[in-house]
């Protein structure tokens, strides 16, 4: 049979969901509609192709290489709505419109608070859903367009993801001020591998770099504490538990009150870690996204110069 009519919005969204959550009962209860009603519209959407668009007699949704190229029509088709309804809104001087961006979690944290200030007084009217999520559904949210950019640790290890901007982030280890390390210039890793350490869990991007210096160095980390939140780290530092190493710019204000203290690493690896700001290849992003990150980047780039300014302050102190 061959297809001439459009195709129902709902058949498509269906089966992208369906692919994107795995299964159907994972995208019925996503979507709040009913699985057997979700598997006639797409078995429709078959019959309209004349083609089979999933695997059949698998666990999850797996699709075929037409189902593939459905996906990635309707992706396209909901790319250019979107483009429409940004060049519209430009048209009308950012007087509406809507950003959601995903960033790893806690990262850029200080200079994005910052922007979002600073980009809401500028534009009201711009609504902003910031997702805070492992690295892996950044670069998954930024992929399927659920997300206009991420915000992750490295270089994306992905051909269909963009490199918007990279901005230097050195890891630092973050201490209390009581701390015998407090007053260092520097540390290498070597240095604090026997220091009670508060790490993000492993799943985390920093945990990658670190695993990295480990089989480099042949040594092993203290690690006594971890968490999904680095908030939890920040506290437990404070709290004088242990010490952590996270970018300057996850903890910030605590540096500029003088709660906490950062201390560089000279290896590296640590040195000259980024922070890169990411999109789809391909995607036309609105002026309303790409305004957001010129904030950001500024935002980041005078955190990173702020922190020096800090250290040596406390240090004549």
């Amino acid at each position: 049979m061959t297809a001439t009519k459009d195709f129902s919005d709902d058949r498509l969204r269906y089966l992208f969901e369906a692919h994107r959550l795995g299964t159907l009962r994972a995208a019925s209860e996503y979507l709040n509609v009913a699985a057997s009603s979700m598997s006639r519209q797409i078995a429709s959407l078959e019959k309209q192709l004349g083609t089979v668009l999933t695997e059949k007699g698998r666990h999850t949704v797996q699709l075929t290489a037409a189902g593939r190229l459905v996906l990635e029509y309707y992706q396209s088709r909901l790319s250019q709505r979107e483009e429409l309804i940004a060049a519209v809104n430009d048209i009308r001087g950012l007087k509406q419109g809507h950003l959601t961006i995903a960033a790893g979690q806690d990262l850029l944290r200080i200079p994005l608070v910052r922007t979002l200030r600073e980009f809401s007084i500028k534009w009201p009217a711009i609504t902003i859903a910031v997702q805070s999520v492992p690295t892996r559904d950044v670069i998954e949210l930024v992929r399927n367009d659920r997300a206009h950019f991420g915000i992750i640790l490295e270089s994306p290890d992905d051909p269909r993801i963009n490199t918007r901007a990279a901005i230097d982030q050195p890891l630092c280890l973050i201490v209390f001020p009581s701390h015998p390390l407090a007053h260092r210039k520097s540390v290498s890793i070597r240095e604090v591998a026997d220091q009670r350490l508060l790490l993000p869990e492993p799943g985390f991007r920093l945990r990658q770099i670190l695993n990295r210096r480990e089989r480099s160095e042949a040594l092993l980390l203290n690690t006594v504490i971890t968490a999904s939140a680095i908030q939890i780290l920040i506290d437990c530092v404070m709290a004088e538990i242990g010490v952590t190493i996270l970018p300057e710019s996850c903890v910030l204000h605590s540096l500029e009150s003088g709660k906490l203290i950062s201390v560089p690493f000279v290896d590296p690896d640590m040195r000259n870690s980024q922070v890169h700001i990411v999109s789809r290849v391909g995607r036309q992003l609105p002026k309303a996204a790409l305004l957001f990150m010129d904030i950001l980047k500024r935002q980041a780039i005078r955190a990173l110069d702020t922190a020096p300014v800090i250290r040596e302050e406390l240090a004549d102190c």
